[in-house]
């Protein structure tokens, strides 16, 4: 017998099961092809970001050490320093998972959290630069913000 091909003319059936397993072959590299660039790309981002954590968590230490012998004004702007070294983890951190999540190798998990203390902690984060600017930063919330 014989099969129709898409413009209309007769081809021997041999030749469009061959030209099916050539396009299928083709694709089966291609998406293997996908798939180790996916890999690839997700050790990188995790080398990447163990690297950078490794050099935040030096710089946290430090300043934990450094801490004992200062001054209270400079404790507080070594506390600044903490605090924003602790901000930049966690994005590293969100960064690698928004990564993972793109390749669908990450699973969510909800939790509970206070917006009170992320809209602090984003407050305290931008204050200084806001007071470099010559701004005041303030944030007012409701009594009673529910817990997310």
């Amino acid at each position: 017998s014989r099969a129709v091909a898409s413009v209309g003319r007769r081809v021997p059936e041999g030749l469009v099961c061959a030209e099916v397993a050539e396009a299928r072959a083709h694709v089966h590299g291609l998406l293997q092809s996908q798939r180790l660039d996916m890999k690839a790309t997700v050790t990188l981002l995790g080398r990447l970001s163990h690297e950078l954590n490794t050099s935040l968590n030096a710089i946290l230490g430090a300043a934990q050490v450094m801490s004992t012998t200062l001054s209270p004004s400079d404790r507080e702007l070594l506390s600044i320093i903490s605090h924003t070294t602790k901000v930049m983890a966690n994005m590293v951190s969100d960064f690698l998972d928004y990564s993972q999540c793109q390749h669908g190798l990450l699973s969510l998990a909800y939790r509970p959290f206070s917006l009170t203390v992320l809209l602090e902690t984003l407050r305290r984060a931008f204050e200084p630069e806001a007071r470099r600017m010559g701004v005041s930063l303030h944030l007012s919330t409701a009594k009673a913000l529910p817990t997310c």
